[in-house]
């Protein structure tokens, strides 16, 4: 089996737990949008914006720092431990002004005043210091089940304790955190235990310390800076709009975020593996087709999902109709964001951690230019559109560092990929259906142009099914 090809089995068994997600989402998410008016879904929606955004700043950059150095360092649980401890610190430092600042932070997100939520905000950053940590250590482990185990647990658990609260105890955003919360908790319980052998208290190596945060430190602010793009579009329609709109982009965002586990699995699983390739001094041509697959594979995911968008936002609710104009264009990011995980390969191999600063940096500029002349005009459609696109633009940047720095791992054929993706949600504005014929004729092509790749999938695909089928075999026997 290739290289590519046991990477892309490698992250098939990951998106295990990404695929029951979405399975498990089809019934939440409508379910949830019914029960709640857009507004309370803004609301959940601008907490998790800055629930994003303080996360990232606690997290310092050691998340990036303990995947860097894994491979080095014999002793893990001092590794971790000197990862954990400036998280811890700053964590403590920060609750201070946020204490003198609750009404205003509150009155920001939520246009009124929710102090038991603001300390739900505080405990699910401490939760989520220990919570990142772990899933890091199971990435760097490559240990792909164990990382789908936990996500469809936190979706489970989430699934049942969010309609519970909905049902039982209140039809508000506060139902939604809470959900969340114990979601997250439990998500943690179950990641300490496979990685325990890794968590300790240890003496204080300075010198360890050092290095963490030297690696980490470069990265935080693009880390900041990709979260407070990513928090743009929310604001900016809070400015332009108000909480009914934010809702109607939550909801489309919502059901986007179930594509988003596969980006999400696949980052985990790239980083590592594409160190361990350019260790190995692996031929670039490897880099190039695993490009390739990864593009084709999401197009299929994506197109086919705009495919159905008007049956899905259907069960949404009557409130939540112009969600199928903006889904098209969100469904672009989780696209990009798996695009550039691997074009960032260049970046992490050649140890220039500062250049993710830079490219944040341009990512946030073509984000609050494209929504400051979107969103007044066109809404929550508006900053789809500007999201979606200045990510694309931080990809055509990164393609020419990646260029200058290391080699050119995009081939013509991945061009024909992303020119095809990109030209559906554009035809799906035209009203009617002719996005599907033209979304077929766009499936078409790109599979006449990567034949190969195209085959290489359906065979991953078939080697899936037949192991899923020998496991039921097997179990049905023991039984």
């Amino acid at each position: 089996m290739s290289e590519a090809k046991n990477t892309i089995k490698k992250m098939s068994i990951m998106t295990m737990g990404p695929i029951i997600n979405i399975l498990i989402g089809l019934f939440s998410v409508p379910i949830t949008t019914r029960l709640l008016l857009p507004e309370e879904f803004g609301k959940a929606t601008m907490y998790s914006t800055a629930y994003g955004i303080l996360a990232a700043l606690i997290q310092l950059g050691l998340v990036y720092s303990l995947r860097r150095e894994y491979r080095e360092w014999d002793d893990k649980k001092k590794l971790t431990f000197h990862a954990v401890i400036p998280s811890l610190g700053l964590f403590f430092i920060l609750l201070i002004p946020l204490l003198f600042v609750r009404k205003e932070i509150s009155q920001l997100l939520f246009n009124g005043y929710h102090p038991a939520i603001l300390f739900i905000l505080e405990l699910n950053l401490l939760i989520e210091i220990f919570l990142a940590l772990s899933g890091a250590i199971l990435q760097m482990q490559e240990r792909a089940l164990k990382i789908s185990l936990s996500s469809i647990l936190n979706r489970v658990i989430s699934f049942i304790v969010t309609v519970g609260l909905l049902v039982f105890y209140k039809k508000d955003f506060t139902s939604i955190i809470l959900g969340q919360t114990v979601s997250h908790t439990v998500q943690f319980l179950y990641q300490y235990y496979y990685t325990r052998d890794h968590w300790g208290f240890t003496s204080l190596d300075r010198s360890l310390m050092k290095v963490l945060l030297l690696l980490g430190l470069p990265v935080l602010p693009a880390t900041m800076l990709g979260w407070i793009s990513n928090s743009v579009d929310k604001f900016a329609l809070k400015h332009w709009c108000s909480l009914h709109e934010i809702g109607i982009y939550g909801a489309a965002n919502k059901f986007v975020i179930l594509v988003t586990v596969f980006s999400t699995a696949f980052g985990n699983l790239w980083m590592p593996v594409s160190l361990r390739w350019r260790q190995e001094n692996k031929h670039i041509s490897i880099f190039k087709r695993t490009n390739v697959l990864v593009g084709l594979a999401m197009s299929y995911v994506i197109i086919g999902i705009i495919f159905f968008k008007d049956i899905l936002i259907y069960y949404f609710g009557a409130e939540y109709y112009n969600a199928k104009y903006v889904m098209p264009f969100l469904l672009l990011v989780p696209a990009m964001t798996m695009f550039s995980s691997v074009m960032e390969t260049a970046i992490h191999v050649e140890k220039k951690s500062y250049i993710i600063l830079i490219l944040s940096l341009i990512s946030l500029f073509c984000n609050i230019v494209g929504n400051y002349f979107l969103v007044p005009p066109y809404g929550a459609l508006g900053a789809a559109m500007a999201t979606s696109f200045s990510l694309l633009i931080m990809w055509l940047v990164n393609l020419f560092i990646s260029i200058k720095i290391w080699d050119n791992i995009v081939t013509g054929r991945f061009i024909v990929i992303l020119i095809g993706l990109f030209s559906v949600p554009f035809v799906s504005l035209l009203g009617g259906f002719l996005y599907i014929p033209w979304g077929i004729l766009v499936i078409i092509v790109i599979t006449l142009v990567n034949r190969a790749e195209f085959l290489e999938i359906g065979a991953i695909l078939l080697s899936m099914g037949k192991n899923l089928l020998r496991r039921l075999v097997k179990a049905g026997r023991n039984k």
